[in-house]
């Protein structure tokens, strides 16, 4: 069986080996198929799927490498193959070697060699989907296993995991950036001289065009050139005097802000944030948060609720033993969103001194001598005094300097996190409309609640201990000093006991051999999925599964079906993107492989058991009999996309 820590593992390699390189919706060199393409998914969007399945299927033999018409007609690329799913489904379940890949599973074991020799088990039997989830257990254990590496075409490339293909398109983005910052960046810097060269009206026409500017390449030297580089406020204070150059950029930042506040990409809404967190003008901040306030709330309020910081909780002591040693004890505490936070510190001091004096005595005895000759007895006697005593008035010091630097340590601490959680609540009483006052958990309370998660009451407790020995001893006026740490490190905290969103059991999920009801979905299956950014349809691997304590259920009436999920499970509505059960409305038209079936009715349930999944890379699957897209158990990463892979649709037929 898996561990936990495993398969936690694994994820965190996938995340890295298959996500780093964030595509946007697939582009082809051929306008004429994406027009066709488009036009097709508008067909289907307004409910005319003849039309719809009319001009996808031109698409397909007009242009047959169109990978995102085979996408969207339900085909994934399978050894080499365009195939359907139900071709894979009736290739894999009737393969006598997937009954056999399925008992090895099940034995399986997570040392290193054990998941080596499965690889290769399942690379001689051609099981390319399942060999890459094993080689991916074996980084998890070895990060530079060189077999694994290129089993799966992975090169280490600035720490992380990438394909050559990845590698190149990392370098080309890289390049493409930093051209398009200097041709950005010196387009305003000669904007910005020819305007305080000239008048007024010269002026507004800057401010006129930083605020039209659309090009979503321009952020970064928007950003810098206006806000980050010092040096501008200089000259432009320098050319037009301190009052008039303040305004000048006053008007200036802000018009970044209104351009900003009209590209809706994510690059866009992280500068908002920035803003809206960093900037120290208060009518430049506020008006980038109100920029906020439109946009998709999980493109920005997972940071905000990041940025906070409860304050650190600090219980210190000093107590003196019978042997002089002096002990400072301290506790500090923290309560994050889902997990609380202890650390303990016990720290010793005792100045010992040691004073040995040796007193021998000898005692010669000439009684009895009859001669010269004879010799006279003698006795010798030793005596070894020591005495022992310790500084505790220095220790008691040292103890108390220590406490006191601890004490001072947390309040800064803490005056920090207080500054900067105002910062964050200013922006979140903005874009929410609310005022939840100024502690962090009624914030992160609302926004579980929001997103229709359940915590445990009681959070799990992470608990790290250390101890310091800080004893001198002098012998005779000899010095030993030790200082050592007792204990070693604590293991990563597993995967809090965290967040559901699922569906109630018997919900149908596609897998490679067909449909299974979610509660038999085991961690290694792999599932159909689909990439909101690029549009590829493949299976991917299941990381992890969950189970949720009776919750409301929403029951989703569509067309011949009816599917029992929690009120925050995400499904793709058309033309909108990710939504929350709890928002979908009749009328909305969900993404399903191969259409788009309208939502009926939705109708409160019983309370249920609900189940949920991680999937690797895209992290989607399909569910129910009509295939419907929607999200796994974590939040989903901004997009502009309006469905997955297409940014836009046809406005025409």
């Amino acid at each position: 069986m898996k561990s936990l820590a495993l398969v936690s593992r694994v994820i965190a390699i996938l995340a890295i080996v298959l996500s780093t390189v964030q595509l946007s919706a697939k582009s082809t060199d051929n306008p004429a198929a994406d027009e066709i393409f488009r036009q097709a998914l508008a067909a289907a969007v307004r409910g005319d799927s003849a039309l719809h399945d009319r001009l996808l299927a031109e698409s397909l033999q007009r242009y047959p490498d169109y990978e995102l018409a085979r996408w969207y007609s339900g085909q994934v690329e399978y050894d080499g193959q365009w195939k359907s799913i139900d071709s894979v489904s009736q290739s894999v379940s009737t393969n006598p070697l997937w009954q056999e890949y399925q008992a090895r599973l099940a034995q399986l074991g997570d040392s290193l060699q054990e998941q080596t020799d499965m690889a290769r088990w399942c690379h001689s039997n051609d099981l390319s989907y399942q060999e890459k989830w094993h080689w991916l257990s074996v980084l998890a254990v070895d990060p530079k296993n060189r077999e694994a590496l290129g089993s799966l075409g992975l090169r280490i490339y600035k720490g992380q995991y990438l394909t050559s293909e990845q590698i190149d398109e990392y370098e080309r983005s890289e390049e493409q950036a930093e051209a398009d910052y200097k041709k950005f960046t010196k387009q305003f810097d000669r904007w910005l001289k020819t305007a305080i060269r000239g008048n007024s009206q010269d002026m507004q026409s800057l401010v006129n065009k930083i605020a039209a500017i659309e090009d979503n390449a321009a952020i970064p030297a928007l950003v810098d050139t206006f806000y980050l580089d010092g040096s501008i406020d200089k000259s432009v204070q320098k050319k037009l005097g301190n009052e008039k150059g303040d305004q000048l950029l006053g008007q200036l930042r802000r018009a970044v802000v209104q351009a900003l506040s009209e590209m809706k990409q994510p690059e866009a809404t992280r500068a908002l944030l920035e803003i809206a967190v960093e900037w120290p003008q208060p009518d430049v901040a506020t008006l980038a948060a109100e920029g906020l306030k439109e946009r998709e709330k999980t493109s920005f309020m997972p940071a905000l609720m990041g940025a906070m910081s409860s304050p650190l909780e600090a219980a210190i002591s000093i107590r003196v033993a019978p042997s002089g040693q002096v002990s400072v004890y301290e506790d500090i505490a923290e309560i994050h969103p889902l997990a609380e936070k202890s650390h303990f510190q016990t720290s010793k001091y005792l100045t010992q001194y040691s004073l040995t004096l040796n007193d021998s005595k000898t005692v010669t005895d000439y009684r009895g001598m009859r001669s010269w000759r004879d010799a006279p007895k003698t006795t010798t006697n030793s005596q070894s005094v020591t005495k022992v005593w310790s500084d505790r008035v220095r220790d008691f010091n040292n103890a108390t300097a220590q406490a006191t630097s601890t004490r001072e340590r947390v309040d800064q601490e803490n005056a920090l996190r207080e500054q900067r959680n105002s910062r964050v609540q200013e922006v979140l009483q903005i874009v929410t409309g609310k005022d939840l006052g100024s502690e962090p958990k009624a914030w992160w309370d609302s926004w579980k609640h929001y997103n229709e998660l359940y915590t445990p009451e009681q959070l799990p407790v992470y608990e790290t201990a250390d101890s310091r020995d800080y004893s001198q001893y002098y012998y005779q006026y000899q010095y030993r000093h030790r200082n050592y740490s007792v204990g070693t490190p604590p293991p990563p905290p597993p995967v809090p006991p965290g967040t559901y969103s699922c569906f109630v059991a018997g919900t149908p999920v596609w897998t490679q051999t067909g449909p299974v009801a979610i509660e038999t979905v085991q961690v290694g299956d792999m599932v159909l999925s689909q990439d909101p950014f690029t549009g590829e349809l493949d299976y991917r691997p299941v990381m992890e599964t969950s189970v949720g304590p009776p919750s409301p259920i929403l029951n989703l009436k569509i067309e011949n079906e009816t599917l029992g999920t929690t009120r925050g499970h995400r499904f793709w509505v058309a033309n909108s993107g990710w939504k929350m059960s709890k928002f979908l409305k009749p009328g909305n038209r969900l993404v399903a492989l191969g259409g788009y079936p309208e939502l009926h009715q939705v109708e409160e349930g019983k309370e249920s058991q609900a189940f949920n999944l991680v999937v690797g890379q895209f992290h989607t699957y399909f569910v129910g009999n009509q295939k419907l897209l929607v999200h796994d158990k974590n939040c989903p990463l901004p997009t502009t996309n309006t469905l997955p892979g297409v940014e836009q649709l046809a406005t025409t037929n």
